[in-house]
């Protein structure tokens, strides 16, 4: 029997088993067979397989992932692999979107986080070979880039809980298998060969992957290992904005600011109606940009398996996955608040927003931010499962994961002043800017100065978990009752972070780095510089920054940046971070938080004699011991400048980062968690189900952080107010919550054919949202005095409850019955509806939509698959909804628009053990429109991922 025949036959049966590390892997326990019938006539996969012509590829992947679906004591979904090395999609989450009910954030066009059911990524419990998986974020979410696809089995979601399943989402768990060697009976090597292109660099890059798998001793022991390089080009272009920010009019005399110099000495009459007593708002800033880079991952992974007989098995498992991602966001900024002039040719509109206007002075920021991120992720498991007797079985592993992130990004910030314009009459969504001034010379490197460097350097963020656990099974068989399961776990989560800020603008030491004189008088407000000209780059790096872009909005296509590898090229970073007060510790990310979970269960499984029904019923018990240690401010030490000739970088520097005070907070509770699910076999080919439980979430690890981020940028010179905000987390928030309630109907009308149709409803109680209020604090100022400012404070809090409801349909069949050539033709198809309420500020009663909840989504995919050649080609579809309830200064709500792309995936079989594969993703290369505002349509971001290409040859020995 062929290699691949003998791994479907063991995918159905296995994939739910196998993991030691997670309790409900051995429990589904009708998986052990693909039941084709009731009344006793269950029947092996193999035996199903040899009914007909033995299939392989796309349709054996399909085969499969319905008798996953078929045979689970719960709701799930699941995709199984069409081979060793040869999952049906190069991405993990890019393959979960294909599940009904799944929805893709990307990153890069790549698939990254998911959502589910219209719930967040945080709701999403995520585990590999059945245990949870860090995240060097501090989230429950899981960024599924950096793990390997080419040595999955299985990916299944569970939709609903079952008592054993630990750490379970409330929106569900995804639960990433690896291949294991005992599921083959020889040796296999296989080797995957990629090339990826990426449409808006017009570069490629290589990669690959090797997978070799063996038995000995009588098959009773087996070893996998495999091991994947990936490096792709990556790339972001686009226009990008920030809002209309709130301001009022000047009356004649100018800016009354201490020490402040007088820009409208006629004062400013913003809309033109005679009075100076209006309030208006005024765009922010323009950008265009591109964003590129490399991601180089490399990735290995090993699974030990020895079973020396049927009682007995041991398994162990490790994963290690590196990504580096470097990318340099390069852009052209118009900042329009920071003009140092008057305003003039002034259009608003009927909600008094000036959407046309030149402006004397505009401050230009053309720049780049260099971004160096490297990430690791190490996770490793080992247990065991012994039936002791016939009817007693022991199950008990430990794991150990830890994820690390260390990023740095600096930005040498060129700048000019001169007269711009904007407007938002050509193209209401999106803006035109340029120059109004014919004397300037952008193209000239020498109308472009700098006065500091600054970014981040190594901010690290550490995730380390450790779980045990043990679990007992008991078959009973006392009528209806047949089997027993209980147990527990114990597991601790820990997420600790620091980092330094970089700030160098010592002038005198800049100028004797570089040896540049200073210039006097640089700038239109008197303030001296340093020549930018010596690390002057050309954009756009790699074409037309917006090529998707056809409207009339008109920006700048071509301009100067200023390179910080210029920079570093010339002289050292050594030498820069040497220059006294350039680093300084960041507070707000100096913390730790962590959380200790002990857990007990009890399960009981039930079946009719005919199986016909089955069910199980049970009930969790978690205890939560939540710990976090952060900086709060001390506001008294803060000083600020507000004088015009003090830009933002400087006014920001002034808040002293010793203002601080270090704080600890320790939360504990307890949570008991019925949950039942029962199935019934309505006839031979048709399944009902129906779940009820309740279900916890507990909140981001980074939420629990209390820190607090004081931000005082200052624009006072064209009549507005300092932008004050205050940011922190919250270490009193609760966990999610909800009474849960699942129905399902499933027909199987063939092998490869399935029709069903799932509802669900979630009553969720403390959901978390963004919560924003006014604080008034006194600043002392360094002038002398102090004076009060209204601070918008943003933090987490518990809102009231939300109820989620929604249904989903799925359709898949071959179609098999079409004569000759049409009969490698198929379909598969879903769609999902969700219906989300608001939440309830429960101190303001302000009813508060639910963020990022799109209520309709689908997927669409028409597959051929015959003569050795396949075919995929499929359609994501996403529906608009609400990105933020109010934007930066909490005016209006921004949101997505819809968003749709096609994707391509072909392939055809050389020789028995050789396959060419080709993929695109994004296929017609559509752009993307998030973030904008319902009123007047402004748009926040216009941006174009790209088309990805990858090309790729499988090889199997």
């Amino acid at each position: 029997m062929k290699v691949s025949t003998r791994i479907m036959s063991t995918v159905a049966p296995l994939a739910l088993l196998g993991a030691p590390a997670l309790a409900q892997e051995a429990t589904p326990v009708a998986a052990s067979a693909t039941a084709d019938g009731v009344n006793g006539n269950d029947r092996s996969v193999e035996d199903s397989l040899n009914d007909a012509i033995v299939v392989t590829g796309v349709r054996q992947s399909l085969r499969a992932a319905i008798d996953i679906k078929r045979n689970s004591d719960l709701i799930q979904d699941s995709i199984s692999n069409e081979d060793v090395g040869k999952f049906p999609t190069r991405n993990i989450a890019d393959a979960l979107q294909r599940i009904t009910g799944v929805q893709v954030n990307r990153s890069y066009g790549e698939g990254s986080t998911i959502l589910l059911r219209g719930l967040p990524s945080t709701m999403v419990s995520n585990m590999y070979n059945g245990r949870q998986l860090p995240s060097p974020t501090g989230g429950r979410s899981l960024d599924y880039s950096i793990l390997p696809v080419d040595f999955v089995r299985t990916l299944s979601i569970y939709k609903t809980p079952t008592a054993d399943l630990p750490q379970s989402g409330l929106a569900g768990t995804v639960n990433v298998e690896p291949i294991h060697p005992l599921d083959f009976k020889k040796r296999t090597f296989a080797i995957n060969l990629d090339g990826v292109h990426d449409g808006n660099t017009k570069k490629a890059k290589g990669g690959g992957s090797a997978f070799y798998a063996d038995q000995f001793f009588n098959d009773t022991l087996g070893i996998a290992i495999g091991v994947s390089k990936n490096v792709r080009s990556i790339s972001r272009t686009g226009w990008s904005d920030f809002w209309f920010e709130p301001r009022r009019e000047i009356p004649p005399g100018g800016a009354s600011v201490p020490g402040g110099n007088n820009f409208y000495p006629n004062g400013l009459d913003a809309n033109g109606n005679g009075s100076f007593a209006d309030t208006y708002r005024l765009w922010h800033y323009a950008q265009v940009m591109e964003n590129v880079g490399t991601r180089d991952r490399t990735s290995a992974v090993a699974t030990v398996q020895w079973k020396p007989s049927d009682r007995f098995e041991v398994t162990g498992d490790l994963i290690l996955s590196r990504m580096r991602t470097r990318a340099q966001t390069v852009g052209a900024n118009a900042r329009f608040t920071n003009a140092l002039g008057a305003m003039s040719n002034v259009k608003t509109d009927a909600n008094n927003n000036i959407i046309s206007a030149d402006v004397d002075n505009t401050w230009l920021l053309y720049t780049a931010r260099d971004d160096d991120n490297r990430q690791r992720l190490l996770s490793g498991s080992l247990g065991f499962t012994w039936k002791a007797t016939d009817r007693f079985e022991i199950e008990a592993g430990g794991s150990k994961g830890s994820a690390r992130q260390r990023s740095s990004n600096f930005s040498l910030e060129g700048t000019a002043y001169t007269k711009m314009h904007y407007d938002f009459v050509k193209d209401p969504a999106v803006a035109s800017f340029g120059y109004a001034d014919p004397s300037f010379e952008p193209m000239n490197p020498n109308s472009w100065y700098f006065t500091h460097i600054n970014g981040n350097y190594n901010q690290t963020n550490n995730n380390d978990t450790y779980a045990t656990h043990l679990n007992l099974k008991y078959d009973a068989d006392w009528g209806p009752l047949k089997t027993i399961y209980v147990g527990g776990n114990i597991y601790s989560n820990k997420f600790y972070g620091d980092g330094q800020n970089l700030f160098a603008r010592d002038l005198n030491a800049l100028s004797k780095l570089t040896g540049q004189p200073i210039i006097a008088n640089a700038y239109p407000d008197g303030r001296s510089a340093l020549s930018a000209a010596p690390y002057m780059s050309v954009s756009p790096i790699k074409g037309n920054p917006i090529s998707s872009y056809g409207g009339a909005a008109t920006f700048p296509q071509t301009f100067l940046w200023t390179d910080s590898r210029k920079f570093f090229a010339k002289h050292s970073l050594d030498d820069l971070l040497a220059i006294p007060g350039s680093l300084t510790r960041n507070p707000a990310v100096a913390s730790r938080v962590g959380e200790l979970v002990n857990a007990a269960y009890m399960r009981l499984d039930f079946a009719s004699d005919d199986n016909r029904w089955s069910a199980n019923i049970g009930l969790r018990y978690e205890r939560t011991k939540g710990t976090a240690t952060f900086y709060g401010v001390d506001f008294s030490k803060i000083l600020y400048d507000p004088r015009p000739t003090c830009d933002q970088i400087c006014a920001q520097s002034n808040q002293t980062l010793n203002a601080s005070l270090l704080k600890s907070q320790v939360n504990t509770y307890d949570q008991w968690l019925p949950s039942a699910n029962i199935k019934y076999s309505v006839t031979d080919n048709l399944i009902a189900r129906i779940s009820a439980s309740k279900q916890m979430t507990r909140p981001d690890l980074n939420v629990l952080i209390g820190g607090e981020s004081v931000q005082m940028l200052q624009t006072p010179a064209t009549g507005g107010d300092p932008i004050t905000t205050i940011n922190s987390g919250n270490p009193d928030i609760k966990p999610y919550l909800a009474n849960a309630l699942d129905a399902s109907l499933e027909w199987y009308f063939s092998a490869e054919g399935l029709l069903s149709i799932a509802a669900f409803y979630k009553d969720v109680s403390n959901w978390v949202f963004t919560s924003q209020t006014n604080d008034v604090r006194t600043i002392a100022l360094t002038q002398g005095g102090t004076q009060d400012y209204t601070f918008l404070r943003t933090l987490p809090q518990n809102g009231g409850g939300v109820k989620i409801k929604g249904f989903e349909l799925s359709y898949q069949q071959p179609f098999t019955f079409l004569p000759g050539a049409l009969s490698g033709f198929g379909f598969i198809g879903n769609y999902t509806y969700v219906d989300a309420s608001d939440i309830i500020n429960k101190s303001t009663k302000e009813r508060v939509p639910v963020v990022g909840v799109s209520k309709n989504s689908f997927n669409a995919s028409f597959y051929y698959e015959k003569y050795g050649f396949n075919a995929r080609l499929s359609y994501n579809y996403r529906q608009g909804r609400i990105e933020q309830v109010r934007d930066y200064w909490s005016v209006t709500p921004t949101y997505s628009k819809s968003y749709g792309q096609f994707d391509l995936a072909t392939g055809y079989q050389l020789t028995e053990n050789a396959q060419v594969t080709f993929s695109v993703i994004n296929l017609l290369n559509k752009p993307n429109y998030i973030g904008y505002a319902k009123v007047g349509g402004y748009i926040n971001d216009y941006y174009q991922e790209g088309r990805i290409s990858q090309l790729s040859l499988h090889l199997k020995f």
